[in-house]
């Protein structure tokens, strides 16, 4: 079912203290995919576009749908993660689908269940209310657009929709002096725009004050699949990189801490039983040495 915004916002409501959302997953450690850092990407379940190579059709399947959580349930599925959000700059990243369909969600997140102040960005189109965007303005650390093509033509051929509401929300985002927290991502989409549509786009961008702008060759579901075993084929360098995090926060804080070789056989998703344990034991050190008053360094 394709809800409309106005739909999908209303169900997210329960109360003003409680939000309930849907997700279509939760992806915990990636390694300068979504922001800096070490960072959690979490894709909100609705969309109001129909684009043609989506990456993410399950975002669109009532069927699809992994799990509804709470600001405070998501808290408690990332938290253990604590350490290397601090350590490294990273934090969440709401993603979807359209998490800006979701901005009371995504504002009780910050407000209620993000004592340590990780950083929060946003992926989206921007193709939504703009009021959603007010809202969640005190809140947002990072917003990574997805502008597909800021030609109407080829937006409305890609999306089914016209690009208005996206133009005209990157510029309030400008002019709400947030410029230089804006990554826009242009891609060369295969028999939608040319290089010469890219080219005007960023040419655009430029203009209208835009400094971090990203090409890349957009894939089709079939070539995305592909990509997908490669980063799960990637996994042992996401371990590596986690384990040397943990060994320096160690080391800056006199924590023992000896981290042997993994024994994990197969395909490695990054983590694995022995790196969650190494994880706890660390936190649970560095809570003892904040409860006797001594600094912590991250």
């Amino acid at each position: 079912m394709n809800y409309c915004q106005e739909e999908i916002l209303k169900m997210n409501i329960i109360s003003e203290s409680q939000t309930c959302a849907p997700f279509i997953g939760v992806r915990k450690h990636c390694l300068l995919t979504d922001g800096n850092g070490v960072t959690t990407l979490a894709a909100f379940h609705g969309c109001p576009l129909s684009c043609k190579y989506c990456l993410n059709p399950q975002c669109k399947d009532d069927s699809k749908i992994w799990k509804h959580m709470t600001p405070s349930q998501l808290y408690d599925y990332v938290k253990d993660d604590d350490i290397y959000f601090q350590a490294t700059g990273g934090g969440i990243v709401f993603g979807g689908g359209e998490p800006l369909l979701y901005p009371l969600f995504i504002k009780q997140f910050s407000e209620q269940y993000n004592p340590n102040k990780w950083k929060i960005s946003i992926e989206s189109s921007l193709n939504v209310n703009n009021e959603y965007l007010r809202e969640l303005l005190p809140h947002v650390d990072e917003y990574i657009v997805d502008i597909k093509d800021m030609s109407s033509r080829v937006y409305m051929s890609y999306t089914g929709e016209n690009n208005r509401r996206v133009i005209e929300n990157l510029k309030y985002l400008i002019t709400e002096g947030v410029s230089d927290r804006i990554i826009v991502r242009v891609p060369h989409i295969s028999g939608f725009n040319t290089d010469e549509d890219v080219k005007q786009s960023v040419s655009m961008l430029q203009r209208m004050g835009i400094k971090s702008i990203e090409e890349f060759q957009y894939v089709s579901d079939r070539r995305n699949e592909c990509r997908s075993c490669q980063s799960i084929k990637r996994g042992k360098v996401v371990c590596n990189v986690l384990k040397k995090i943990r060994t320096l926060i160690a080391e800056a804080n006199n924590i023992e801490y000896n981290s042997g070789e993994c024994n994990n056989t197969g395909l490695c998703a990054g983590t694995c039983p022995k790196c969650d344990a190494e994880l706890s034991y660390l936190t649970k050190e560095i809570y003892k040495l904040k409860h006797a008053g001594v600094a912590i360094k991250l």
